[in-house]
C-alpha cells in the first residue's frame, strides 16, 4: 500500500536560479555530445550543489542551472571557456527556491525552425529580461523549446492560451497511440524528441500540435520512467493536465501513480497539472484518489471506460478527453507583451 509521506516532502533552500542559451559547435551528433557533456558534467555539478538541465535544439543549447550562487559562477566561467558553446546569452538569474532535484538531465529536440530563427526568439527572451518581463526557468524551456504550431513563433502572444496534456503509461505505446491518432486525425506531424538523466538509457518522447476553433494544443506521450526526470519535473508546472493511462492491475498500476505524485510533489499545487486516471478499477480507483487527497492533489477518474479501451480505439475515448483541456499556463499581459512587438518585427 502507498502512503503520502514519500511525497510530503519539506521545501528546499534558496538557491540561484540561472538560465542561458549558446550556439553548439560541436562535430558529431547532438545526441552523442550531449551525452558526453552529461557525462562529465553530473557529479562534478553535483559536488558543487548544483543541478541543471540542458536543451539541444537546432543548433542551441539552452542551459537551466540551480545551485548556490558561487557555485552557479565556476560553473558558467567554466562553460564560457568550453569551445562547445558560443555567443552566450543570460536569459534569467534570480534566488529562488529549488526546483531541480536531480543533478543532471537533458533534453535533444526535433524541430523544423532554423538556427537563426530559434535565436531570434532567444534574443526576444534576453530583452525580456533587460525589461524586468523575464519569464520563470520552465516557462522559458517551454517556449524556447519545440514552438508550438499556430503561433507563428511569437513567444509572448500566442492567438489563445496554449493548452498542453501530458499522456503516461507503463507500456509507452500505449501512450503514444494518442499521439499517432491525434496526428492522424487533425493530419499533423508527429514530434520527437529524446530525454535523459545522468545515465543511459534515453527515453523516446513524441508529441503533436493541433488546434480546435483556433486554440491551440498539445499532446505529449510520456514513458513512466520519464517522471523521475529532472527536466521533465521541472517542466509539468506548464502542462494543464497528466493522464496516467492505467492497466486495471493493481501491481502495475500502483508504481504509475507513486511515480506521478512524486513527479508533482515538489511542485506548488497552484502550479500542479490536474491528474487525470483511466482505466482504473473501482477498488484501485477509491484507494488511488484517497492517496492524491492526501497529498493535496485531486484525482479525476474517467468514468465507464475499462482498462483496455486506450487499445481498443481512440475514437470512442475522445469525446470525454477533450474536455481535460481548460487550464493553461497565462500569456504575458497585453501591455508588457506589446512592448517587446518592435524586436519581433
Amino acid at each position: 500500500m502507498l502512503t503520502p509521506d514519500t511525497y510530503l516532502q519539506p521545501r528546499s533552500e534558496t538557491v540561484d536560479s540561472v538560465v542561458y542559451a549558446s550556439r553548439a559547435c560541436f562535430e558529431g551528433t547532438p545526441l552523442a555530445q550531449v551525452r558526453q557533456i552529461g557525462a562529465s558534467a553530473a557529479a562534478r555539478n553535483a559536488a558543487m550543489g548544483v543541478a541543471s538541465t540542458l536543451l539541444y535544439q537546432n543548433g542551441w543549447f539552452v542551459h537551466w542551472l540551480e545551485g548556490p550562487g558561487t557555485a552557479i559562477d565556476q560553473v558558467l566561467t567554466r562553460i564560457a571557456r568550453d569551445a562547445r558553446h558560443r555567443h552566450m546569452r543570460l536569459l534569467h538569474r534570480e534566488p529562488t527556491e529549488r526546483r531541480m532535484h536531480m543533478a543532471w538531465s537533458s533534453a535533444v529536440m526535433e524541430s523544423p525552425e532554423t538556427p537563426e530563427s530559434l535565436g531570434h526568439r532567444i534574443d526576444l527572451f534576453r530583452r525580456a529580461r533587460r525589461e524586468r518581463l523575464a519569464l520563470a526557468p520552465a516557462q522559458l524551456l517551454r517556449l524556447l523549446s519545440t514552438p508550438l504550431a499556430g503561433t507563428a513563433g511569437n513567444p509572448f502572444l500566442p492567438p489563445l492560451p496554449i493548452q498542453r496534456l501530458m499522456v503516461c503509461a507503463r507500456q509507452n505505446e500505449r501512450a503514444t497511440g494518442l499521439v499517432q491518432w491525434l496526428a492522424k486525425k487533425y493530419r499533423r506531424k508527429v514530434g520527437h524528441g529524446r530525454f535523459m538523466g545522468a545515465s543511459p538509457p534515453s527515453l523516446s518522447i513524441r508529441y503533436v500540435d493541433f488546434g480546435q476553433q483556433g486554440q491551440p494544443r498539445r499532446v505529449v506521450a510520456l514513458p513512466q520512467s520519464g517522471l523521475n526526470l529532472g527536466i521533465v519535473q521541472a517542466l509539468l508546472a506548464d502542462y494543464g493536465h497528466l493522464l496516467l493511462l492505467f492497466e486495471g492491475n493493481a501491481e502495475h498500476d500502483r508504481p504509475l501513480m507513486h511515480d506521478a505524485l512524486q513527479g508533482l510533489a515538489r511542485l506548488e499545487r497552484p502550479q500542479c497539472p490536474a491528474l487525470i486516471g483511466l482505466g482504473l478499477t473501482p477498488t484501485l480507483k477509491t484507494e488511488l484518489a484517497a492517496l492524491a487527497g492526501q497529498t493535496g492533489l485531486k484525482l479525476r477518474s474517467l468514468d465507464g471506460q475499462d482498462p483496455q479501451a486506450a487499445d481498443n480505439g481512440w475514437s470512442r475515448l475522445w469525446p470525454s478527453l477533450q474536455g481535460v483541456f481548460k487550464q493553461a499556463p497565462q500569456p504575458l499581459p497585453p501591455e508588457e507583451a506589446q512592448r517587446l512587438l518592435p524586436s519581433a518585427q
